[in-house]
């Protein structure tokens, strides 16, 4: 075990490995307690990007798993100012951004309290249900970033409320009148704290109407005079971006929104373009439904449907590409036994054949495992290297073959690469010794 704690100290996947060979359970029994401080949570906090990688594909439970302290991995991570790794963790596994540490507390929550604009918008995008998330204190992620005057953030999750999915007004309608433990909806906190930008866009958004308390609220303030003299009536709020943001955009030209607002990130400039950050989100929104529209394509076998997409998005599958832990279309048309999709998927993007979803399962072992034989020799046929793709615990196709006991599958996968009857699990296991423990089951 502590050769296994040095290892993710050090960020050293050898160490990490030959540990695993000394004692393979101690990442099992580790698992098995509820409050621990596991390898990730150490590597994240160090930054061990390539390590913390490593052990979520072994072990994909530990980037849910909270410490004594409460936290998360992802949590860890952005406490140490690791941003990168809490890109990556969430990239693989979306839904980290809504796992709750201490206090109720979850990563969106976290940098809407930080004010972080591109960790925001990036946590939105691969997770956009985190914004139903509260507190134990019921608080929204809205609540916290306008609690810290962090009214840029407040925006953008107003502009996300809106545009963010399908459902969008829904959940500006329950999330915009969520009142926290004090029994503060958003607006009541804005009036309270009078945030007069606040109140303006919350009557300029989309679900104003559904407010409750907003005309009570306008005419409260309207009455009152504000520090300056001026009421909400005649309170011209300060557009002090709009000719910077103009200029900013004339500058990006033919750069992405996205390299754009990185680049505000680095030198600490985003708070003077929150209109980027909008564009982006708006595009980021676009990508969402195009996503969603290419699962559905995918589960029905549509190829009319895919290349439909294409004319709308010609990068969405290079985009999903870029994420080393994800559902691919190929993963859902291996599912669902689609073999023409499937092949279409195959030709156009090889690479995810062997890429391996949250689960650790490769298209292949996902046909496998819903008896998709068909499908899974026509991906054989493709690439017959694809037995080696190792999944989560190191299995391949051949070990998932030999645990089920399929002695006709584990046949013609042997027939078809034959030198994986060579590979070997994390546990160092054959498919030999899986095979071995059916056959011990199964007369016991």
């Amino acid at each position: 075990m502590d050769l296994l704690m040095k290892a993710a100290q050090a960020g050293d996947i050898d160490t990490l490995y030959t540990a695993l060979d000394q004692d393979p359970n101690p990442l099992q029994q580790i698992d098995m307690k509820p409050l621990v401080e596991t390898p990730l949570h150490i590597a994240a906090s160090a930054g061990h990007i390539e390590f913390a990688l490593e052990i979520l594909r072994l072990k994909p439970s530990f980037a849910y798993k909270v410490n004594k302290n409460g936290f998360s991995p992802t949590h860890v991570a952005l406490q140490h100012g690791q941003k990168k790794m809490a890109l990556r963790l969430t990239n693989a596994h979306g839904d980290l951004v809504r796992v709750k540490g201490r206090a109720g507390i979850t990563p969106l929550h976290y940098v809407a309290e930080k004010g972080d604009i591109h960790l925001l918008i990036r946590f939105l995008s691969v997770c956009p249900k985190a914004i139903e998330e509260v507190t134990d204190k019921n608080e929204t992620a809205l609540h916290i970033a306008l609690k810290n005057d962090k009214l840029v953030a407040f925006e953008v999750l107003l502009k996300w409320l809106e545009i963010g999915s399908e459902e969008g007004l829904f959940w500006a309608k329950k999330i915009l009148n969520w009142k926290d433990n004090d029994d503060n909806t958003i607006l009541q906190l804005a009036i309270s704290r009078r945030e007069l930008q606040a109140v303006k866009l919350l009557e300029n958004c989309k679900a104003a109407k559904y407010l409750d308390g907003l005309r009570e609220g306008h005419n409260q303030l309207a009455n009152e005079e504000v520090e300056d003299g001026n009421t909400l009536l005649n309170v011209k709020v300060e557009d002090d971006i709009g000719i910077e943001v103009g200029t900013k955009l004339n500058q990006i030209g033919s750069i992405r929104v996205e390299d754009a607002i990185q680049d505000e990130v680095e030198d600490g400039t985003i708070s003077a373009m929150p209109s980027a950050a909008f564009l982006f989100l708006r595009e980021n929104a676009n990508f969402l439904r195009t996503d969603q529209r290419l699962k559905i394509a995918a589960q029905e076998g549509d190829t009319n449907a895919l290349y439909e997409i294409f004319l709308e998005d010609p990068n969405v599958l290079e985009r999903i590409d870029q994420v080393p832990f994800t559902e691919t279309p190929l993963h859902i048309a291996a599912s669902a036994g689609r073999i023409r999709f499937a092949e279409e998927i195959m030709r156009l993007k090889p690479s995810f054949a062997r890429k391996v979803n949250q689960d650790g399962l490769s298209p292949l072992h996902l046909a496998l495992e819903n008896k998709r034989f068909k499908i899974a020799f026509n991906l054989l046929a493709m690439d017959k290297e694809l037995v080696h793709v190792r999944g989560k615990g190191g299995l391949t196709p051949l070990h998932h073959a030999a645990k089920e006991g399929n002695d006709d599958l584990l046949a013609k996968l042997i027939a078809t690469c034959p030198k994986s009857i060579e590979d070997l699990t994390v546990r160092r296991e054959t498919a030999l010794h899986h095979l071995l423990s059916h056959y011990i089951k199964s007369v016991e």
